[in-house]
């Protein structure tokens, strides 16, 4: 994933890779359809912002915030075991 994100990075796209994710994900299913199923599936909420009555805030729910830490602990578990690994002269996969 690394290497990915630095080949987008450094190509002329300017992209990390959570962008074109995200960007990738929208191309695909257009603005509100795909919010509409985020919400209708209960992993988001929307509520008015109290300091600018035009804007909305949108952040997940319970349900959609467990699998998200479930795979932030997955990677962050990952990544420390690799940062622990002693360095080999074999590739990285």
């Amino acid at each position: 994933m690394v290497s990915l994100e630095i080949e987008l990075w450094n190509a002329e796209y300017d992209l990390s890779l959570t962008s074109f994710e995200v960007l990738h994900l929208l191309r695909r299913r257009p603005g509100p359809r795909i919010q509409a199923l985020v919400e209708a599936a209960g992993l988001r909420e929307r509520r008015a912002d109290p300091d600018d009555r035009c804007s909305s805030i949108v952040e997940p729910t319970t349900v959609g915030r467990k699998p998200v830490d479930g795979a932030v602990q997955g990677f962050e578990d990952e990544l420390e075991q690799r940062a622990e690994a002693p360095v080999t002269e074999e590739p990285v996969p």
